[in-house]
């Protein structure tokens, strides 16, 4: 039975800096994009959490073994909130 691999995204805000991360449930390379398209191979593979900006998609996917496996893609956008009052 294969087992499912899942990417989950982290926007994080604290201390006035906007960050993510990503995280996967298993092993494999994790690569995403952030400006909306389909991240594959050639993008940029994940090494710890990034600064982003108001309004950014962020993709992510996670590949693994030699045959070319991938983890169904994650999706997540950024967007600042301001509290209303």
């Amino acid at each position: 039975m294969a087992c499912i691999k899942h990417i989950t995204i982290f926007l994080n805000y604290l201390n006035d800096v906007e960050s993510v991360s990503v995280e996967l449930n298993g092993e494999g390379t994790i690569y995403y994009t952030t400006d909306g398209s389909y991240p594959d191979g050639r993008s940029i593979r994940y090494t710890g959490p990034f600064p982003v900006e108001d309004g950014t998609v962020i993709r992510a996917v996670a590949a693994w073994k030699l045959n070319g496996s991938r983890s169904p893609m994650s999706t997540a956008k950024w967007e600042r909130t301001t509290a209303a009052g």
